[in-house]
Protein backbone atom coordinates (compact mmCIF):
# COMPACT_ATOMS: atom_id res chain seq x y z
CA UNK A 1 0.00 0.00 0.00
CA UNK A 2 1.07 3.28 -0.82
CA UNK A 3 -0.14 7.04 0.21
CA UNK A 4 0.91 10.21 0.32
CA UNK A 5 1.76 12.56 3.08
CA UNK A 6 2.24 16.08 3.47
CA UNK A 7 5.37 17.39 6.07
CA UNK A 8 5.98 21.16 5.81
CA UNK A 9 6.29 22.46 2.63
CA UNK A 10 6.93 18.69 0.63
CA UNK A 11 5.04 16.09 0.09
CA UNK A 12 6.32 12.55 0.81
CA UNK A 13 5.75 8.87 -0.48
CA UNK A 14 5.61 6.19 1.65
CA UNK A 15 5.01 2.20 1.28
CA UNK A 16 4.10 -0.45 3.60
CA UNK A 17 6.63 -3.42 2.48
CA UNK A 18 6.23 -6.89 3.32
CA UNK A 19 9.03 -9.25 2.59
CA UNK A 20 10.58 -12.48 3.72
CA UNK A 21 14.49 -12.33 5.19
CA UNK A 22 16.42 -15.43 4.56
CA UNK A 23 14.82 -17.75 7.50
CA UNK A 24 11.69 -17.12 6.12
CA UNK A 25 10.10 -14.97 8.49
CA UNK A 26 7.62 -11.78 7.83
CA UNK A 27 8.78 -8.74 7.63
CA UNK A 28 6.56 -5.21 7.56
CA UNK A 29 9.04 -1.91 6.77
CA UNK A 30 7.96 1.24 5.88
CA UNK A 31 9.41 2.63 2.73
CA UNK A 32 9.56 6.91 2.44
CA UNK A 33 11.02 9.26 -0.30
CA UNK A 34 10.39 12.98 -0.99
CA UNK A 35 8.62 13.51 -3.92
CA UNK A 36 7.80 17.55 -4.73
CA UNK A 37 6.28 20.62 -3.68
CA UNK A 38 3.94 20.01 -5.26
CA UNK A 39 0.50 18.00 -4.51
CA UNK A 40 -0.72 17.50 -8.40
CA UNK A 41 3.28 16.36 -9.63
CA UNK A 42 2.92 14.31 -6.14
CA UNK A 43 0.11 12.97 -6.80
CA UNK A 44 0.80 11.59 -10.17
CA UNK A 45 4.15 10.03 -9.07
CA UNK A 46 1.95 8.35 -6.57
CA UNK A 47 -0.18 6.62 -9.59
CA UNK A 48 3.40 5.13 -11.63
CA UNK A 49 4.69 4.15 -8.72
CA UNK A 50 5.72 0.60 -8.27
CA UNK A 51 6.39 -1.59 -5.45
CA UNK A 52 9.42 -3.38 -7.24
CA UNK A 53 10.91 0.42 -7.07
CA UNK A 54 10.58 -0.25 -3.23
CA UNK A 55 12.24 -3.48 -3.47
CA UNK A 56 15.26 -2.10 -5.48
CA UNK A 57 15.31 0.00 -2.59
CA UNK A 58 15.89 -2.68 0.52
CA UNK A 59 17.27 -4.84 -1.84
CA UNK A 60 14.68 -7.11 -1.80
CA UNK A 61 14.66 -10.37 -3.85
CA UNK A 62 12.71 -10.48 -6.65
CA UNK A 63 9.71 -13.31 -6.18
CA UNK A 64 7.59 -15.40 -8.70
CA UNK A 65 9.92 -14.65 -12.10
CA UNK A 66 9.16 -17.61 -14.16
CA UNK A 67 12.49 -19.11 -14.66
CA UNK A 68 12.80 -18.63 -18.61
CA UNK A 69 11.99 -14.96 -18.46
CA UNK A 70 14.76 -15.04 -15.81
CA UNK A 71 17.16 -16.21 -18.35
CA UNK A 72 15.84 -14.36 -21.47
CA UNK A 73 16.38 -10.80 -18.89
CA UNK A 74 19.93 -12.41 -18.54
CA UNK A 75 20.67 -12.75 -22.49
CA UNK A 76 19.67 -9.50 -23.01
CA UNK A 77 21.11 -7.57 -20.33
CA UNK A 78 24.10 -9.28 -20.07
CA UNK A 79 25.17 -11.87 -23.00
CA UNK A 80 24.31 -10.02 -26.12
CA UNK A 81 26.44 -6.96 -25.04
CA UNK A 82 29.11 -9.31 -24.01
CA UNK A 83 29.32 -12.31 -25.74
CA UNK A 84 29.49 -13.22 -29.59
CA UNK A 85 26.85 -15.45 -31.45
CA UNK A 86 28.43 -18.46 -31.41
CA UNK A 87 28.75 -18.25 -27.41
CA UNK A 88 24.70 -16.78 -27.26
CA UNK A 89 23.98 -19.97 -29.02
CA UNK A 90 26.02 -22.60 -26.92
CA UNK A 91 24.33 -20.54 -23.98
CA UNK A 92 21.37 -21.58 -25.04
CA UNK A 93 21.55 -24.85 -25.57
CA UNK A 94 22.85 -25.51 -22.19
CA UNK A 95 19.94 -23.55 -20.52
CA UNK A 96 17.76 -26.42 -23.17
CA UNK A 97 19.49 -29.36 -21.09
CA UNK A 98 19.16 -27.24 -17.62
CA UNK A 99 15.51 -27.37 -18.18
CA UNK A 100 14.87 -30.82 -19.38
CA UNK A 101 17.23 -31.88 -16.81
CA UNK A 102 15.80 -29.76 -13.77
CA UNK A 103 11.91 -29.08 -14.78
CA UNK A 104 10.99 -28.97 -11.06
CA UNK A 105 12.59 -25.39 -10.89
CA UNK A 106 9.83 -23.39 -12.25
CA UNK A 107 10.89 -19.84 -10.40
CA UNK A 108 14.06 -17.55 -10.55
CA UNK A 109 13.70 -18.11 -6.78
CA UNK A 110 14.41 -21.75 -7.10
CA UNK A 111 17.57 -21.48 -9.04
CA UNK A 112 19.48 -22.03 -6.14
CA UNK A 113 23.11 -23.84 -5.02
CA UNK A 114 20.49 -27.00 -4.42
CA UNK A 115 19.12 -26.85 -8.41
CA UNK A 116 22.99 -26.71 -9.53
CA UNK A 117 23.94 -29.25 -7.66
CA UNK A 118 21.51 -31.59 -8.75
CA UNK A 119 22.12 -31.04 -12.29
CA UNK A 120 25.69 -31.73 -12.11
CA UNK A 121 24.88 -34.69 -10.68
CA UNK A 122 22.31 -36.19 -13.28
CA UNK A 123 24.42 -34.97 -15.79
CA UNK A 124 27.17 -37.52 -14.91
CA UNK A 125 24.62 -39.88 -14.15
CA UNK A 126 22.36 -39.75 -17.47
CA UNK A 127 25.39 -38.41 -19.92
CA UNK A 128 24.07 -37.71 -23.21
CA UNK A 129 22.76 -40.19 -25.45
CA UNK A 130 23.70 -43.44 -23.30
CA UNK A 131 27.26 -41.81 -23.48
CA UNK A 132 29.07 -40.89 -20.38
CA UNK A 133 30.00 -37.23 -19.84
CA UNK A 134 33.34 -36.43 -19.34
CA UNK A 135 33.92 -34.38 -16.60
CA UNK A 136 35.35 -31.30 -18.69
CA UNK A 137 31.97 -31.34 -20.30
CA UNK A 138 29.98 -30.96 -17.23
CA UNK A 139 32.48 -27.93 -15.98
CA UNK A 140 31.32 -26.35 -19.45
CA UNK A 141 27.73 -26.43 -18.99
CA UNK A 142 28.02 -25.29 -15.27
CA UNK A 143 30.11 -22.89 -15.71
CA UNK A 144 27.46 -21.10 -17.94
CA UNK A 145 24.85 -21.71 -15.06
CA UNK A 146 27.55 -20.10 -12.56
CA UNK A 147 27.30 -17.59 -14.32
CA UNK A 148 23.91 -17.12 -14.58
CA UNK A 149 23.43 -17.51 -11.17
CA UNK A 150 26.41 -14.46 -10.06
CA UNK A 151 24.46 -12.31 -12.53
CA UNK A 152 21.19 -13.34 -10.92
CA UNK A 153 22.52 -12.35 -7.58
CA UNK A 154 23.07 -8.94 -8.59
CA UNK A 155 20.16 -8.26 -10.03
CA UNK A 156 18.52 -9.43 -7.35
CA UNK A 157 16.70 -12.35 -8.67
CA UNK A 158 18.46 -14.56 -6.22
CA UNK A 159 19.39 -13.85 -2.65
CA UNK A 160 22.55 -15.57 -2.37
CA UNK A 161 25.79 -15.77 -4.63
CA UNK A 162 25.87 -19.75 -5.66
CA UNK A 163 28.53 -19.23 -8.31
CA UNK A 164 30.87 -19.47 -4.53
CA UNK A 165 29.03 -22.46 -3.42
CA UNK A 166 28.84 -24.67 -6.61
CA UNK A 167 32.03 -26.64 -7.25
CA UNK A 168 33.04 -28.50 -10.38
CA UNK A 169 34.50 -31.72 -10.78
CA UNK A 170 38.10 -32.22 -10.80
CA UNK A 171 39.44 -33.50 -14.24
CA UNK A 172 41.64 -36.11 -14.41
CA UNK A 173 44.77 -36.15 -16.19
CA UNK A 174 43.41 -38.18 -19.15
CA UNK A 175 40.83 -35.09 -19.99
CA UNK A 176 43.76 -32.75 -20.01
CA UNK A 177 45.08 -31.49 -23.29
CA UNK A 178 48.38 -33.21 -24.30
CA UNK A 179 51.05 -31.90 -26.75
CA UNK A 180 51.53 -34.31 -29.78
CA UNK A 181 55.14 -35.89 -30.26
CA UNK A 182 56.66 -35.50 -33.96
CA UNK A 183 55.51 -39.03 -34.95
CA UNK A 184 52.10 -38.65 -33.68
CA UNK A 185 51.56 -35.45 -35.74
CA UNK A 186 53.14 -37.20 -38.98
CA UNK A 187 51.18 -40.56 -38.52
CA UNK A 188 47.81 -37.85 -37.94
CA UNK A 189 49.38 -35.97 -41.35
CA UNK A 190 49.92 -38.99 -43.11
CA UNK A 191 46.91 -40.00 -42.83
CA UNK A 192 44.84 -36.97 -43.76
CA UNK A 193 44.12 -35.42 -47.31
CA UNK A 194 43.27 -31.39 -47.96
CA UNK A 195 41.95 -29.61 -46.29
CA UNK A 196 42.25 -31.31 -43.08
CA UNK A 197 46.34 -31.78 -43.44
CA UNK A 198 46.31 -28.15 -44.27
CA UNK A 199 44.59 -27.52 -40.92
CA UNK A 200 46.32 -29.48 -38.90
CA UNK A 201 49.77 -27.45 -40.07
CA UNK A 202 47.59 -24.58 -39.71
CA UNK A 203 47.14 -25.41 -35.75
CA UNK A 204 50.37 -26.56 -35.09
CA UNK A 205 52.96 -24.01 -36.35
CA UNK A 206 50.68 -21.25 -36.25
CA UNK A 207 48.96 -22.14 -33.14
CA UNK A 208 45.55 -21.27 -34.49
CA UNK A 209 42.16 -22.40 -32.71
CA UNK A 210 39.68 -24.49 -35.04
CA UNK A 211 37.40 -21.75 -35.94
CA UNK A 212 39.75 -19.30 -36.58
CA UNK A 213 41.41 -21.98 -39.64
CA UNK A 214 37.77 -22.96 -40.82
CA UNK A 215 37.13 -19.19 -41.32
CA UNK A 216 40.23 -18.06 -43.17
CA UNK A 217 39.59 -16.39 -46.51
CA UNK A 218 42.88 -16.44 -49.07
CA UNK A 219 42.42 -12.15 -48.76
CA UNK A 220 43.41 -13.00 -45.23
CA UNK A 221 46.79 -13.61 -46.60
CA UNK A 222 49.43 -11.77 -47.22
CA UNK A 223 52.90 -13.32 -48.84
CA UNK A 224 54.85 -10.29 -49.26
CA UNK A 225 54.39 -9.28 -45.67
CA UNK A 226 54.76 -13.44 -44.63
CA UNK A 227 51.49 -12.73 -42.57
CA UNK A 228 47.86 -14.05 -41.91
CA UNK A 229 45.40 -11.90 -40.68
CA UNK A 230 42.74 -12.78 -37.37
CA UNK A 231 40.10 -10.58 -37.56
CA UNK A 232 35.86 -10.39 -37.07
CA UNK A 233 33.71 -11.08 -40.28
CA UNK A 234 30.49 -9.75 -39.49
CA UNK A 235 29.21 -10.44 -43.23
CA UNK A 236 29.97 -14.54 -42.22
CA UNK A 237 28.56 -13.56 -38.18
CA UNK A 238 32.05 -14.86 -37.00
CA UNK A 239 34.02 -12.82 -34.16
CA UNK A 240 37.54 -14.17 -32.84
CA UNK A 241 36.93 -15.63 -29.12
CA UNK A 242 37.80 -12.20 -27.73
CA UNK A 243 39.23 -8.96 -28.31
CA UNK A 244 42.66 -10.06 -28.14
CA UNK A 245 42.25 -13.69 -30.66
CA UNK A 246 42.48 -10.77 -33.45
CA UNK A 247 46.00 -10.57 -34.15
CA UNK A 248 48.39 -10.53 -37.26
CA UNK A 249 50.65 -13.72 -37.17
CA UNK A 250 53.90 -13.99 -38.82
CA UNK A 251 53.89 -17.41 -41.41
CA UNK A 252 56.35 -19.98 -39.62
CA UNK A 253 58.87 -20.54 -42.12
CA UNK A 254 58.57 -24.39 -43.12
CA UNK A 255 55.11 -24.16 -43.96
CA UNK A 256 55.30 -20.66 -46.39
CA UNK A 257 55.77 -21.90 -49.38
CA UNK A 258 53.26 -24.49 -48.84
CA UNK A 259 50.72 -22.35 -47.87
CA UNK A 260 51.55 -20.51 -50.47
CA UNK A 261 50.76 -23.38 -53.24
CA UNK A 262 47.57 -24.18 -51.72
CA UNK A 263 46.76 -20.52 -52.17
CA UNK A 264 48.02 -20.59 -55.27
CA UNK A 265 45.62 -23.69 -56.12
CA UNK A 266 42.79 -22.31 -54.92
CA UNK A 267 43.13 -18.84 -56.72
CA UNK A 268 42.97 -20.88 -60.33
CA UNK A 269 40.13 -22.99 -58.70
CA UNK A 270 38.39 -20.58 -57.69
CA UNK A 271 35.85 -22.71 -55.78
CA UNK A 272 35.33 -20.90 -52.85
CA UNK A 273 36.71 -17.44 -51.04
CA UNK A 274 37.59 -19.30 -48.27
CA UNK A 275 40.98 -20.63 -48.00
CA UNK A 276 39.97 -24.32 -46.82
CA UNK A 277 37.20 -26.11 -48.56
CA UNK A 278 35.57 -29.04 -49.08
CA UNK A 279 32.94 -30.52 -51.89
CA UNK A 280 30.35 -29.38 -50.10
CA UNK A 281 31.77 -25.81 -49.56
CA UNK A 282 33.71 -24.30 -46.70
CA UNK A 283 35.48 -26.18 -43.97
CA UNK A 284 33.28 -26.47 -40.75
CA UNK A 285 34.50 -26.42 -37.39
CA UNK A 286 32.33 -29.55 -36.34
CA UNK A 287 33.36 -31.71 -39.63
CA UNK A 288 36.90 -30.75 -38.87
CA UNK A 289 36.80 -32.16 -35.06
CA UNK A 290 34.54 -34.95 -35.96
CA UNK A 291 36.72 -35.62 -38.77
CA UNK A 292 40.08 -35.36 -36.54
CA UNK A 293 38.65 -37.59 -33.50
CA UNK A 294 37.90 -40.43 -36.50
CA UNK A 295 41.25 -40.23 -37.71
CA UNK A 296 42.92 -40.38 -34.19
CA UNK A 297 40.37 -43.32 -32.91
CA UNK A 298 42.06 -45.04 -36.61
CA UNK A 299 45.61 -44.68 -35.67
CA UNK A 300 45.03 -45.64 -32.23
CA UNK A 301 46.62 -42.71 -30.78
CA UNK A 302 46.93 -41.92 -27.52
CA UNK A 303 43.61 -40.94 -25.30
CA UNK A 304 43.41 -36.41 -24.51
CA UNK A 305 45.25 -36.24 -28.11
CA UNK A 306 42.19 -33.81 -29.85
CA UNK A 307 42.28 -31.49 -32.32
CA UNK A 308 42.92 -28.25 -29.84
CA UNK A 309 46.42 -30.55 -28.82
CA UNK A 310 47.61 -28.97 -31.89
CA UNK A 311 47.38 -25.49 -30.02
CA UNK A 312 48.75 -26.80 -27.19
CA UNK A 313 51.95 -28.12 -28.82
CA UNK A 314 52.61 -24.82 -30.05
CA UNK A 315 52.35 -23.18 -27.29
CA UNK A 316 54.82 -26.00 -25.89
CA UNK A 317 57.27 -25.83 -28.40
CA UNK A 318 57.45 -21.87 -28.38
CA UNK A 319 57.97 -22.16 -24.63
CA UNK A 320 61.03 -24.76 -25.14
CA UNK A 321 62.14 -22.81 -28.31
CA UNK A 322 63.02 -19.91 -25.38
CA UNK A 323 60.47 -17.52 -26.58
CA UNK A 324 59.49 -14.67 -24.02
CA UNK A 325 56.17 -15.41 -22.38
CA UNK A 326 54.67 -12.28 -24.01
CA UNK A 327 55.40 -13.35 -27.47
CA UNK A 328 54.14 -16.40 -27.42
CA UNK A 329 51.46 -14.66 -25.62
CA UNK A 330 50.65 -12.58 -28.89
CA UNK A 331 51.04 -15.18 -31.37
CA UNK A 332 48.70 -17.64 -29.02
CA UNK A 333 45.89 -14.27 -28.76
CA UNK A 334 45.91 -14.99 -25.25
CA UNK A 335 43.72 -12.49 -22.73
CA UNK A 336 44.94 -13.31 -19.92
CA UNK A 337 44.85 -10.58 -17.35
CA UNK A 338 48.23 -11.09 -15.90
CA UNK A 339 49.55 -11.46 -19.48
CA UNK A 340 47.38 -9.08 -21.07
CA UNK A 341 49.10 -6.34 -18.96
CA UNK A 342 52.68 -7.65 -20.10
CA UNK A 343 51.70 -7.99 -23.80
CA UNK A 344 49.42 -5.14 -24.67
CA UNK A 345 51.01 -2.33 -22.64
CA UNK A 346 54.54 -3.23 -22.90
CA UNK A 347 54.92 -4.70 -26.43
CA UNK A 348 55.96 -2.11 -29.66
CA UNK A 349 56.63 -3.67 -33.32
CA UNK A 350 56.80 -6.53 -34.52
CA UNK A 351 59.58 -8.33 -32.77
CA UNK A 352 57.44 -11.20 -31.73
CA UNK A 353 57.51 -12.02 -35.80
CA UNK A 354 61.06 -14.29 -34.60
CA UNK A 355 59.48 -16.33 -32.07
CA UNK A 356 57.36 -18.34 -34.60
CA UNK A 357 60.96 -20.07 -35.18
CA UNK A 358 60.93 -21.12 -32.24
CA UNK A 359 58.18 -23.89 -32.93
CA UNK A 360 60.65 -26.72 -33.86
CA UNK A 361 58.65 -29.75 -35.48
CA UNK A 362 60.44 -32.42 -37.12
CA UNK A 363 57.97 -33.95 -39.80
CA UNK A 364 57.67 -34.50 -43.27
CA UNK A 365 55.45 -31.95 -45.34
CA UNK A 366 52.44 -33.07 -47.54
CA UNK A 367 53.21 -32.77 -51.18
CA UNK A 368 50.37 -30.69 -52.86
CA UNK A 369 49.14 -33.33 -55.10
CA UNK A 370 48.15 -35.19 -52.14
CA UNK A 371 45.96 -32.54 -51.32
CA UNK A 372 43.39 -32.45 -54.59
Amino acid sequence: MSYIVKRGKKYYLYTRVITINDKGKRIKKLVGKVLSSDKQISQEALKKHTLQEDADKLGIVKRNVPIDEFFNRYCKEYSEGKKRQLTILRDNQIWIRFRQTCPEVVYAEQFTDEALINFKLRRKENGINKRKLKNASINRELGMLKNLARWGYKRRYLKANYYDLVEKYSTEDSEQKKPFTDEQFQMLLDRAEFPYNTAYLLGIYQGMRRSEICYLERSDFDFNENTITIKAKPALNWYPKTSGSARILPIHPKIRQYLKNIYNRGEKENKSSFFLYTKLGQLQPGGLTSQTTQFLRELNLPKGLSFHSLRHTFATRIQEGGAPLRKASKLLGHTNTKITEQVYTHFQGREHFDAISSVKIDVELPKISQTR
